[in-house]
């Protein structure tokens, strides 16, 4: 395994975890522009954000696995929290948690999005086997509309990709 300095450690995973998200609101938007869109590489027409990472074989072939997160969260105003970070005994072990007060912390889906990013990263500079696709879906709390959208209005090019994946995540 190659050695390298990451840019997903718990820094960039506690502040992704501080954004509240309502689907629109600034918030959502400078989330998206911040971590998001630096690691893709394909933008729908409803804002849906793709990252393609070739694999080292069948590089001519197309994805079939399709990791999926999503970046708005149920809160009903945008903005950012303070975390509060604290340790608690779970069983044989101290463990560190995070927290904030009188609301909820946004790692649905804020913590998926830190765990796709962290893949792409770690695959680009470690290739797979084979071509994976990562999907960042927008306005999937109000009934999964962004995934809706994604295929409703989707072009030759993209329908193509997704049509071969048998397989999400």
């Amino acid at each position: 395994m190659n050695a390298y300095k990451t840019l997903y450690n718990q820094n960039t995973l506690l502040s992704m975890l501080s954004y509240k998200r309502p689907h629109n609101s600034h918030s959502e938007i400078n989330f998206i522009n911040k971590f998001i869109k630096p690691s893709c590489n394909y933008e729908d027409a409803y804002g849906n954000c793709f990252a393609f990472v070739d694999g080292t074989e069948n590089k001519e072939n197309l994805p079939t696995i399709l990791f999926t997160a999503h970046t708005d969260t149920v809160h009903k105003f945008g903005g950012k929290h303070k975390i509060k970070l604290h340790y608690e005994p779970v069983k044989d072990a101290v463990h560190l948690f995070a927290s904030v007060k009188n609301d909820v912390l946004g790692a649905d889906c804020g913590s998926g999005c830190f765990i796709l990013l962290a893949m792409i990263e770690h695959f680009q500079k470690n290739p797979p086997l084979h071509n994976q696709l990562y999907a960042f879906y927008r306005n999937e709390e109000s009934g999964g509309i962004g995934s809706y959208e994604s295929i409703k209005h989707c072009t030759e090019p993209m329908q193509t990709v997704l049509q071969n994946i048998d397989k999400v995540i």
